[in-house]
């Protein structure tokens, strides 16, 4: 979630090791200018807790340590000692020793308490790889330019006007771009007019807010440039300047509004004529996100049981998951057949039609790996005869699943 800040780029974290992810551990993402980075920080308060050596850097769990957040004391917590008397602490390197003539003794039990960047100050702003991975994460960032979001800029859903639009910086000029979203809320009286003398106090049947996400809305002030008719009034056609602060002294968007050939429809009250802008990242902005460990639904884990599968199933003389023999290529090699979609941990007996026990396989992996392998070897270590075969598979609480399989010769 964006905590702070305007930006409009893009922020995804991937997942590559779902073992790794931990749960509740709270992470934020703050941005650099000049040249535009952006580092995370582990929330998570890190403790840590090893022997003390005299002249001797002991390695901390972590590197990139947040030098504002380290704390050191005794083991018992009693005694809190001070960096650059007692220890010195580089924080790059997540390196920490005792000073000797300091308060920690040699082989002291002490305990560091701290909090981490597992990404400092990466510049990859193009959803490009390269970022390390963090607790079994990898996050990637696309920034974009000032500019007008053109898909988001129009009349909204609720408006009946027909009228066409045209938005763009003052007098096209790039650096009177401002980061900001606006309404164009009109009326079907007079609302506002010009907010400079010098451009005469022109009236308009609109007003114009600033509705950027993470800001509160105001309403902007305006100047009105006649073009059209001289009559103190806003017409269609007719330039409409966004000035910034209450000043008023910077021009920055500017619009105009005018009706079609055929068929115009005006707008009147209700209408509103939306102007989104992309925004980049700036040392403003900032976001959080919480991560929430791997676990065992039961219940879905329970329900997908009817999903376990023979592959392949009939199996016939042979199939293309079976390895081949390289030392003696004319050999056929082991004979292999899976078990797909198991849950984490079950066991599979396999039995004749008759109910005499083939085997026995025991499956116990990880969360991402349902599949148990089989050479069509008995627990006698005799090869599978053709027929067809039970399986069961037993996953304790979860349930049972029994099915069939053919072996044809």
């Amino acid at each position: 979630a964006q905590v702070s800040g305007v930006a409009t780029g893009d922020l995804w974290v991937e997942v590559v090791d779902p073992r790794l992810v931990e749960d509740d551990d709270e992470f934020r993402i703050t941005f650099s200018n000049n040249p535009t980075s952006y580092t995370i920080e582990d929330l998570k308060p890190v403790v840590n807790t090893f022997n003390a050596r005299l002249n001797q850097f002991i390695s901390m769990p972590n590197t990139n340590i947040n030098e504002a957040t380290f704390s050191l004391t005794s083991a018992d917590g009693n005694r809190v000692f001070t960096r650059e008397v007692d220890y010195e602490l580089q924080a790059p390197a997540g390196f920490v020793r005792a000073i000797p003539g300091g308060a920690i003794q040699e082989q002291e039990s002490v305990r560091a308490v701290y909090r981490y960047f597992p990404l400092l100050n990466s510049t990859r702003l193009a959803f490009e790889e390269g970022n390390p991975f963090f607790d079994g994460m990898r996050l990637y960032v696309r920034d974009v330019a000032l500019n007008l979001d053109e898909a988001r800029t129009k009349w909204t859903s609720a408006s009946k006007t027909n009228y066409l639009a045209s938005v763009k910086p003052f007098n096209g000029v790039d650096r009177n771009k401002y980061p900001a979203d606006y309404e164009v809320r009109f009326s079907n009286t007079v609302v506002d007019s010009s907010s400079r003398p010098g451009f005469g106090y022109i009236k308009s049947n609109f007003e114009v807010w600033e509705v950027t996400k993470g800001r509160v809305p105001k309403k902007q002030r305006m100047v009105y440039l006649e073009t059209v008719r001289n009559d103190s009034l806003w017409n269609p056609g007719e330039r409409a300047i966004i000035l910034l602060g209450d000043d008023g002294l910077v021009q920055t968007w500017e619009f105009t509004f005018t009706p079609p050939a055929e068929n115009a429809v005006a707008p009147t009250t209700g209408d509103v004529y939306f102007i989104a802008t992309s925004r980049p990242f700036t040392a403003e902005d900032a976001y959080s996100f919480t991560t929430t460990a791997s676990r065992i639904d039961e219940v879905q884990a329970t329900n997908t049981l009817d999903k376990i599968r023979v592959v392949p199933n009939p199996y016939v003389v042979t199939n293309a998951i079976e390895p081949l023999d390289l030392q003696n290529p004319r050999d056929r090699g082991q004979r292999r057949l899976y078990f797909d979609l198991l849950p984490k941990d079950c066991t599979i007996r396999i039995f004749t039609v008759t109910g005499e026990l083939v085997d026995t396989i025991e499956h116990h992996t990880t969360m991402d790996d349902g599949k148990a392998f089989w050479d069509l070897t008995t627990k006698d270590n005799f090869p599978l005869a053709f027929g067809v075969y039970i399986y069961h598979v037993d996953a304790g609480t979860l349930g049972q699943k029994i099915g069939r399989f053919a072996v044809i010769k």
